[in-house]
């Protein structure tokens, strides 16, 4: 059975019906605001969630196995191959002081770089690409997060209720 005209989306609109309609269009389309802020990758250990400033970020792949190698610190994971390219694997997990990522478990890895220096973060999750307005944030929120190394992170900002930890890339780089 179809809409005949006159019947609902099909029906006519009046003059005045469509000026209101574009008006509440416009309306909306101006409270949207532009985001501000800076672009990061946005991605949760556990319960926790993090970013990272896109700039330091070279890409996100799934996790593969990393190959270990002795005597490496304990958060190196080993070596694994990124687009055939050799890369340091951390587990951000130990690294930021949340016990170590199970054996078996699956995730991604947020490839880092500074300058020729590079790492593959494992975490959870990637969930977004998100700009976050560092201007609001406070590094005090990171009182909360007592098993958090706090020398990793940059800023801590509130945002929809939740924290997000944003780390800094430089360090990160040096751990791994």
């Amino acid at each position: 059975m179809s809409a005949q005209p006159g019947e609902g989306m099909f029906r006519e609109y009046s003059p005045e019906e469509l000026k209101q309609f574009w008006d509440q269009m416009v309306e909306r389309s101006l409270a949207d605001e532009a985001p501000t802020g800076t672009s990061h990758v946005a991605f949760r250990i556990g319960a926790v969630k993090f970013a990272i400033d896109v700039a330091s970020c070279r890409g996100v792949v799934p996790y593969s196995k990393a190959m270990p190698l002795p005597n490496l610190p304990t958060h190196i994971l080993g070596v694994t191959s990124v687009r055939g390219v050799p890369i340091s694997v951390t587990d951000l997990r130990y690294l930021a002081g949340m016990g170590t990522t199970p054996p078996g478990k699956r995730g991604q890895l947020v490839i880092i770089e500074d300058g020729a220096d590079e790492t593959a973060l494992l975490v959870d999750w990637v969930y977004n690409v998100e700009p976050l307005d560092l201007s609001k944030a406070s590094k005090a929120l990171l009182k909360q997060y007592d098993t958090v190394r706090e020398h990793l992170i940059a800023n801590v900002l509130e945002m929809d209720g939740e924290h997000i930890l944003v780390l800094d890339a430089n360090v990160c780089i040096k751990a791994g």
